[in-house]
Formats: structure tokens, sequence, C-alpha cells
């Protein structure tokens, strides 16, 4: 019993401890990437926040539907005022284009937004606004725990299997010794064997 508690409570801290291990590295690579794609939309638009072309940027935005977990993307002009932005269509009438903040990226219960500065040369254009939803994330947190979970229970078994082995082994003929040395003690009886199953065990 001691075992096999002292080998669930290991086994679990390394799975939580790969769980969470895994978790922050696709979340960083989830920012990674948004910081791409927004790189790469900041880069196609700066003509027409240049010109105050409306229409040529909506343009570049609708690429944005390729992209499965974008939910919204903003790009604010001159006076930061918004010249153009894209939403997903299962966010049409809960989508308000939020107030522009400083470079960056921020984690939320529902999203990951990130605000990134666009730029042409030294001179600052604009900026743009990218929403992207969590399923990959918790897709992948569920994923990975059933797999750690699987995994633990694959263990279990096969250290539960090796423990009762050495039990028998070990165990069982130490309690056997201990039970016929307290006969001896108690009722005086030399007479008292124990039987002999291996070639490395201790007779009485």
């Amino acid at each position: 019993m001691i075992v096999m508690i002292a080998t669930g409570v290991a086994l679990v801290l390394a799975g939580t401890v790969f769980m969470v291990y895994d978790h922050y590295t696709l979340k960083t690579s989830m920012v990674g990437d948004l910081e791409t794609l927004s790189s790469i939309i900041g880069s196609n638009c700066t003509a027409a926040i240049s010109f105050n072309n409306a229409a040529d940027a909506s343009e570049v935005l609708t690429a944005l539907k390729a992209e499965e977990h974008i939910i919204a993307a903003v790009i604010y002009g001159d006076k930061e005022l918004v010249l153009a932005h894209y939403v997903r269509d299962d966010h049409l009438d809960n989508f308000k284009a939020p107030p522009i903040d400083k470079p960056g990226f921020k984690f939320t219960d529902y999203a990951l937004s990130m605000y990134h500065t666009i730029s042409l040369d030294t001179d600052r254009l604009g900026t743009i606004y990218l929403q992207s939803d969590l399923q990959q994330l918790d897709a992948r947190l569920y994923q990975i725990g059933i797999a750690v979970c699987l995994i633990i229970i694959c263990c279990f078994l096969i250290v539960f299997g090796i423990v009762s082995r050495l039990q028998r082994l070990i165990s069982v003929p130490i309690l056997k010794l201990a039970g016929a040395a307290k006969v001896i003690s108690d009722e005086k009886n030399y007479s008292v064997r124990v039987d002999h199953s291996s070639q490395d065990e201790l007779v009485v």
C-alpha cells in the first residue's frame, strides 16, 4: 500500500507538471503565431492606411476568413479611428471594436487579444487589433489530460503487478518467519518449521 500510494502521487505530480508545461508552451506558440499574423496584415495595410482607403483595408482583412480561430480584427488608422474591421460570423451580433491599447497581448477566459503597431519605415501609421479564440488551447488540454490519465493508469497497473510479485517473493516469506518466531516465543515450541520454498530464504 505504501509503495502504491507513493507511486500514485509521483505519477500524478509528473502528469500535472507535464500538462502545465504543455499548456504554457502552447500559449507561447499561440502568441507567436498571432504576432506573425498581425505583422503580415499590418505590412499589407500600409498603403490603405496611408491613403485612408477603407475598402482596401477591408479587402486585406477578408483573408482572415481562412483563419478559423480568429474572432475579430480591427485596423485603426489616422487619429485612432476605425478604418476597417472583420468579425467572424458567430460573433457578428456581440462584437464591438475596443479602444486602442498599447502594443502587446492579453489572455482572457475566452480569447487571446493582441494590439500591434503598423509602421512604415520609422513612421507609425496605425494599429491592428486581433482577437483569437482558445479552442485549440482547450482541445489540446483535453487531449493531453486524457493521454496523461491513460499513462498514469497503465503505469499504476504495471507497478501494481510488480509490487504484487515482489510481495509474494519477499513479504510473504518474511511474514511466515515472523509468525513462526511468535509461535516459538509464545508456546516455547522449538519444533516449528517454515516451509522452504526457495534457495534464498532463511528457515527457523
